[in-house]
């Protein structure tokens, strides 16, 4: 949702000029679109689009806010996701990142602009990120995970029959 993240860009912008968004990753049939947005809305001057990359770790350490990216979580970017997909299991609203509903552009610069204005509140979100990162998501965790669903799986259709 693209036209969410640029909506937001005009409302963060309103209230705090000295902002740059970034769009990273493969754009190309809506880029066109996306870009004419921008323009429409004036914030045109302060979007980049840098397409898709190989690689982003340069870009992820030049980021104080990411949108909609759970790379961020290890990278040490405080995230502002939306509540779709996986999102909601990976940040827990206000702890280890932000989330938005779909299309709430309202929301999503409200996170980005309490993110940026509340440098101990990055950090806390970051570190909680890195902690779940490092707790929750590792090899071991997840191979448990895995296996106590297949246990309770298994278990399941034995009491079955």
């Amino acid at each position: 949702r693209h036209d969410t993240f640029i909506h937001a860009a005009k409302r963060v912008l309103s209230r705090q000029a000295n902002v740059t968004f970034v769009l990273v990753g493969g754009m190309e049939e809506r880029r066109l679109r996306i870009e004419q947005m921008a323009k429409q809305l004036g914030v045109w001057e302060r979007v980049r689009f840098v397409g898709s990359q190989a690689n982003i770790k340069g870009y992820l350490s030049l980021f104080d806010v990411g949108v909609n990216c759970s790379e961020y979580m290890a990278a040490g970017v405080p995230a502002v996701v939306s509540r779709a997909g996986g999102n909601t299991d990976l940040i827990t609203d206000g702890v280890d990142g932000i989330t938005f509903d779909v299309g709430d552009d309202a929301r999503l610069a409200q996170g980005i602009l309490q993110i940026l204005a509340d440098s101990d509140y990055r950090r806390s979100i970051v570190k909680e990120a890195r902690r779940k990162i490092e707790t929750e998501f590792t090899i071991s965790t997840m191979l448990q995970r895995h296996e106590r669903y297949y246990e309770e799986l298994f278990a399941s259709e034995r009491s079955r029959g």
